[in-house]
C-alpha cells in the first residue's frame, strides 16, 4: 500500500502553525523569566603575573633615603648599638641609589604564598610543617594568611616544588614599581591607611624607651602593630584592594616582609651587572638574606618598594623565622605547569 505524499500547501500550514506555537510558549517564557537579568561568567584570575623584559629604575631615591634614616633613628632608638646600626643602614642606602636595570623577562605570584598552599606541599612530601608549627597559632589560624615563620631554605623548597624560585631582589623591585618610577606599587601618593603596617610609638614613649635603652644598651628591633589599617597582624592576602602593583601583584606594600634570592652586604648595589643582577652569595640560608616590602610589625616608610629595612643586616638571616617574613615565588617567562595544575585544584 502506498502512502500519499502531503501536498506543498499543507506542508507549509503545519510549518506555520508549528511556528506560531514556538512563538507563544517563547513569549510565556520569556514572560515568565525575570526582566533584564544579566548572566556573568567570570574568569579565574590567573595565579601568576607577566612582567615583560625591559629596563626601570631600580633603588631609592636621595630623599627616600634621608626619610628612611630618620626613622631609623626614632625607631631603633639611641643605645650605642642602635645607633651604630642606623650609621650602616644609612651608608647601605648610599650604595643602593637609583640607576637603571635591565631584566628577562619573567612571572611572578599575584600574591604572598598562603598557608593553605604550603600546608598542600607539605601533604605531597615536598616541604617540611616546620613553618605551620614553629610559631604563635594566630599566624596559621585560616588557610587564606600569609605564610610565616618559614625559612629562607624552606621559602626556597616551596618555590622549587611549585615549579618556581624565589625572586632576585630586582625581579621582585620592578613586579612591585614596573618601569615608570613610581614610589608605591599603586603610584606616587601615600596611601597609610590602604595597605598593612606597624606604627612607631608615641613621643613619650620614645623618650622613655630611649632612656632605658641608653642605661641598659639595649637596641629596640620593630615597630608596634597597628590596627588603624583594618588589620593589627598579617591579612588574608590581597585584602587590600589599592595595594596593586602595575602588573597585577598584591600586597608588594606591607602585610609580610618577603625573602628574594639574595644575599645583604654592606656594598648595596655596588659591582652588581647592570643586567639581571644578582648577589647569590653563599648557598643556603646561613647568611643575611634580603627582605623587601615591610610588614605589618614595619612603620610604613619602610614599605617602600625601593627600600630594606634597617635591621636586614643584623637579624635577617636566611636561617631564622620570623612572624612577620613570608615570600612569594618567581618563576621563567612561561607559567610552570605545576602552579596551573596547583590552582585547577
Amino acid at each position: 500500500m502506498s502512502i500519499a505524499r502531503p501536498g506543498a500547501r499543507f506542508v507549509a500550514r503545519a510549518v506555520a502553525l508549528a511556528a506560531a506555537g514556538c512563538a507563544v510558549a517563547g513569549a510565556a517564557a520569556a514572560a515568565r523569566a525575570p526582566a533584564g537579568r544579566v548572566v556573568r561568567v567570570e574568569r579565574p584570575v590567573a595565579t601568576t603575573v607577566a612582567v615583560p623584559a625591559g629596563t626601570f629604575e631600580m633603588g631609592v631615591s636621595d630623599d627616600d633615603a634621608a626619610t628612611a634614616y630618620a626613622v631609623c633613628g626614632y625607631l631603633h632608638g639611641e643605645s650605642e648599638d642602635a645607633l651604630a646600626l642606623c650609621a650602616v643602614y644609612r651608608d647601605m642606602l648610599l650604595h643602593m641609589l637609583a640607576r637603571d636595570v635591565t631584566l628577562d623577562a619573567f612571572r611572578i605570584d599575584r600574591l604572598e604564598v598562603t598557608v593553605g598552599e604550603y600546608r598542600a606541599c607539605v601533604a605531597a612530601s615536598g616541604c617540611a610543617i616546620d613553618p605551620l608549627i614553629a610559631g604563635d597559632e594566630r599566624h596559621v589560624a585560616s588557610d587564606d594568611l600569609p605564610l610565616v615563620n618559614v625559612t629562607w631554605d624552606e621559602a626556597e623548597a616551596f618555590c622549587a616544588w611549585r615549579g618556581g624560585r624565589l625572586p632576585t631582589e630586582a625581579e621582585w623591585e620592578r613586579a612591585a614599581r614596573g618601569d615608570d618610577g613610581r614610589r608605591w606599587p599603586w603610584g606616587n601618593t601615600d596611601r597609610h591607611d590602604d595597605f598593612n603596617h606597624g606604627q612607631l610609638p608615641p613621643d613619650v614613649m620614645v623618650e622613655l624607651r630611649d632612656a632605658d635603652d641608653r642605661a641598659r644598651g639595649r637596641l629596640y628591633l620593630h615597630a608596634d602593630p597597628d590596627d588603624s589599617d583594618g588589620h593589627a597582624y598579617a591579612a588574608p592576602v590581597g585584602s587590600y584592594l589599592w595595594d596593586e602593583g602595575p602588573y597585577g601583584t598584591h600586597d608588594q606594600a606591607g602585610n609580610v616582609a618577603e625573602w628574594v634570592v639574595d644575599e645583604v652586604v654592606l656594598e648595596g648595589y655596588d659591582d652588581l651587572p647592570s643586567v639581571n643582577p644578582v648577589r647569590r652569595g653563599s648557598y643556603g640560608g646561613a647568611v643575611a638574606r634580603v627582605v623587601r616590602g615591610g610588614s605589618w610589625r614595619d612603620p610604613p616608610t619602610f614599605a617602600l618598594p625601593s627600600l630594606r629595612v634597617a635591621v636586614n643586616l643584623l637579624v635577617l638571616r636566611g636561617d631564622q623565622r620570623h612572624p612577620h617574613i613570608g615570600f612569594r615565588c618567581a618563576y621563567d617567562a612561561v607559567e610552570p605547569a605545576a602552579a596551573t595544575a596547583a590552582a585547577a585544584n
